[in-house]
């Protein structure tokens, strides 16, 4: 469980294996995304759910991530 409170977040990347970022479906994401705002990596990649839109590579192990979340919730990255 990664606990993210609204507002901007910086959060670890812990699965080792690699999830998909794109669009439409953002699995990385998917059990939050009706709460991400936007979601952007330290090359200033991103994903914008909102307008379906996500130029992101896969999210990989040792990796940083900032997301922004609407109202305060809890991570839990998909299987594999």
């Amino acid at each position: 469980d990664i606990p993210l409170e609204a507002g901007w977040n910086l959060i670890a990347y812990l699965p080792t294996y690699e999830l998909d970022a794109s669009a439409p479906n953002f699995p990385v994401l998917a059990p939050i995304i009706d709460n991400v705002l936007i979601a952007k990596d330290v090359h200033g990649r991103f994903m914008f759910p909102e307008l379906n839109f996500s130029n992101m590579p896969p999210w990989r192990e040792t990796q940083g991530y900032q997301v922004d979340v609407n109202e305060d919730v809890v991570l839990n990255y998909p299987d594999e």
